[in-house]
C-alpha cells in the first residue's frame, strides 16, 4: 500500500489487555474526525480498528496498531491502519500456520467491508495487516492486484493467466515458487465470488507464502493443503491442487481437493500424467488428505487450471501460451487461471 507522502497525524499502541481496544476505539474516533472524516465513516473506521484489536488479543495474545492520518500537503486524504502480530517464527507442531485464522485472516472481509483497501502479508516473521479509509473526495478507483505470486524462478519456465469474472475481485490465486530445484505450483480456487472470495484469496497467499519463507513446503504437497484446510476452517473455502517436483526434475507429488484440474506431460512411458484429487473443499469438508506420486522423464510440460476454465484445455499438450489457453477454454462466468510450467 504506497504511502500518499506529507506529514501526518500518528497514534502507536500495544494491544495486549481488553482495555487497550477500547483505548484503540477511541483513538480510531478522534483521528479519523480530525483527518475529516463525517460520523457515518468515523463508526466504519472505528469498529474496523476494534475488530484488529479484537483479534490482536485474542488470537494473537499481544501486538501492535498503528494508526495514522496521511494527508498530501497540508490536505488530509486518507487514514491509515497497520496491525502487526507479536508471535515471531514458525508455529507450534499442529496448530495452524495462520495465527489469524479464527480473526484477521477468514474474519478481514468484514474489515474489508468497512475500509477501501486491505492487505495481509507476512513480513520478518510476523502476519500483518494494512488498511486504509480514503476521504470520498480522493477516493481512487480500485485496482486489480496481482492473483498470485511467482519467485524464484531459476530452471522453470513458468507461464501464468488470470482472467477474473468481476473487476477487481479475482478468488482464484496462485504461488509458484522454486528453491534449490525443488518447485511448488500451487492453484486455488475459493468457493464464490466477489469481494469476500477475494479477501479469502489473500488469505490464502499470504499463508501459502509463508510456507515458501519457512521451506515448510519440503514436507510435501500433502502437508501444503492440510496447512491450507486448517487454516481456512470457518471460511467458505477452497478448491486446491499442490504439487512439487523433485530437485531433479523426475519425480512429481500432489495433493488437493475439488475441481481445480491438472495434467503432466513428459517423454517417459505413458506421456502423461493425469492430476487426480479427491472431491472436497478445503476447510469446509475434506477428508484425510492423501498424496500421489509419479515418475517422469524430462521433458515435461505441467498443465493446471481452475474450474472457470473447460477441462477440454487439458485434452492435449498445450504448444502456446497460458492467455492462448484462456483464450479459447475459460469461461466469462467465472475467474479462469491456467498455469503452464515447463522443464
Amino acid at each position: 500500500m504506497e504511502g500518499v507522502g506529507g506529514p501526518s497525524l500518528a497514534v502507536r499502541l500495544e494491544i495486549a489487555r481488553e482495555s487497550d481496544i477500547y483505548e484503540a476505539r477511541y483513538q480510531a474516533r478522534q483521528l479519523a474526525r480530525a483527518t475529516g472524516f463525517d460520523a457515518y465513516d468515523q463508526a466504519a473506521i472505528e469498529t474496523a480498528v476494534a475488530e484488529l484489536a479484537t483479534n490482536l488479543h485474542r488470537h494473537a495474545g499481544r501486538g501492535t496498531l498503528a494508526l495514522r492520518s496521511a494527508p498530501v500537503g497540508d490536505r488530509p486524504r486518507a487514514l491509515d491502519v497497520e496491525a502487526t502480530n507479536a508471535r515471531v517464527g514458525p508455529v507450534e507442531p499442529g496448530r495452524s500456520c495462520d495465527p489469524y485464522h479464527e480473526g484477521l485472516g477468514i474474519g478481514l472481509a468484514g474489515v474489508q467491508r468497512l475500509m477501501d483497501e486491505v492487505q495481509l502479508d507476512y513480513v520478518g516473521g510476523r502476519f500483518r495487516v494494512r488498511a486504509r479509509k480514503w476521504l470520498p473526495a480522493f477516493r481512487p478507483e480500485p485496482v486489480l492486484e496481482t492473483a498470485g505470486i511467482v519467485e524464484g524462478i531459476e530452471r522453470y519456465r513458468v507461464d501464468v493467466a488470470c482472467r477474473p469474472r468481476q473487476a477487481h475481485a479475482c478468488a482464484d490465486t496462485y504461488l509458484i515458487a522454486e528453491d534449490h530445484g525443488a518447485l511448488l505450483v500451487l492453484v486455488a480456487d475459493v468457493l464464490g465470488h466477489g469481494r469476500e472470495a477475494a479477501e479469502v484469496a489473500r488469505v490464502l497467499q499470504a499463508v501459502a507464502r509463508r510456507l515458501v519463507s519457512e521451506k515448510a513446503w519440503t514436507a510435501g504437497a500433502g502437508r501444503v493443503v492440510e496447512q491450507l484446510h486448517e487454516t481456512l476452517r470457518g471460511s467458505r473455502g477452497a478448491c486446491v491442487l499442490a504439487l512439487t517436483v523433485a530437485p531433479d526434475g523426475r519425480r512429481v507429488e500432489w495433493a488437493g481437493a475439488g475441481n481445480v484440474r491438472g495434467r503432466l506431460w513428459h517423454a517417459g512411458e505413458g506421456g502423461a500424467v493425469p492430476l487426480l484429487v479427491p472431491p472436497g473443499v478445503a476447510g469446509y469438508s475434506l477428508r484425510r488428505v492423501q498424496a500421489q506420486s509419479a515418475e517422469l522423464t524430462p521433458p515435461a510440460c505441467l498443465v493446471i487450471v481452475s474450474d472457470g476454465v473447460d477441462e477440454a484445455a487439458l485434452d492435449r499438450r498445450p504448444a502456446g501460451t497460458a492467455e492462448a489457453l484462456l483464450r479459447r477454454w475459460a469461461s466469462p462466468r467465472d475467474d479462469a487461471t491456467a498455469v503452464l510450467v515447463r522443464w
